[in-house]
């Protein structure tokens, strides 16, 4: 009898390496194929797969419901750069299966499968990668400089630093629809490979207040997060509650870098 979390959690970590774009029921038609002869109820693996994004274990991934043609509007999973009403096709699965069986590739990521151990070889042909859907490149935004905000405020550069400055070179930042915290990439780039979170004591406007340290140092984490490149690391409220809420019913949180660190108090 396998078990259910495991395997989950195992075509989860294939999906986001590989960057793609993906429904439950996607994860279950691959568990089908991949267990064949065992029973895979869908309600169970679904269970699952929420419980690993709400346990904040899909590091930058964030999820969308969107309508697919089917009953019910599923929630998509991708990463923060890929529009799920574009990119993704419910398609995918059963088309890459197809073409797996007959060339015996993983149907994840169309590399080949060694059938004396069932591990991952070279990549094949790009025939199966092509069957799913490709990921839609889009380009940056160009970075405003200055904008209205409430009331019709405009925020120059000039008005920027001296907020930061009159609150210790904190900048606010609001949390997303389902509570997590977002950190820009921008203020990751020296953490190598993988962020790690823990709590801690900062100073802030002369007080000392409990914070989340976001680091390369491993030592005394709570969490770790593997780092993408165009990508952004989420905070989910599970850890974010560690430290207090912030304003606004919980919705916004100071974040500044400091010493090599990412450090986030509540507001």
């Amino acid at each position: 009898m396998v078990s259910i979390g495991t395997e989950v959690e195992k075509v989860i970590i294939e999906m986001t390496r590989n960057r793609r774009l993906f429904t439950a029921h996607d994860i279950t038609k691959l568990l089908r194929h991949r267990l064949d002869g065992e029973n895979i109820r869908h309600n169970d693996v679904k269970k699952e797969v929420h419980a690993l994004y709400d346990n904040d274990d899909m590091g930058i991934y964030t999820r969308t419901q969107i309508g697919v043609g089917t009953k019910v509007s599923p929630f998509v999973y991708h990463l923060s750069h890929q529009d799920p009403s574009t990119d993704y096709n419910k398609d995918w699965v059963n088309t890459t299966i197809q073409l797996a069986k007959a060339v015996s590739v993983n149907p994840i990521d169309g590399s080949v499968i060694d059938d004396d151990d069932d591990t991952v070889g070279l990549a094949v042909s790009q025939t199966v990668v092509k069957a799913s859907n490709p990921i839609k490149r889009v380009g940056r935004a160009p970075r405003q400089t200055s904008g209205p905000v409430d009331g019709g405020i405009q925020i120059t550069p000039a008005l920027r630093n001296a907020a930061a400055q009159n609150n210790d070179g904190f900048q606010t930042r609001t949390v997303t629809s389902e509570g997590r915290l977002s950190v820009p990439v921008s203020l990751l780039g020296g953490f190598g490979s993988f962020a790690h979170v823990k709590i801690d004591t900062v100073q802030k406007l002369g007080k000392s207040v409990n914070a989340l340290v976001v680091s390369s140092d491993p030592t005394n984490a709570i969490k770790t997060y593997s780092i993408n490149s165009d990508g952004r690391l989420r905070i989910s409220q599970k850890f974010l509650s560690k430290i207090g809420k912030g304003c606004s019913r919980g919705q916004c949180y100071a974040v500044k870098c400091a010493n090599g660190s990412v450090v986030v108090v509540a507001e």
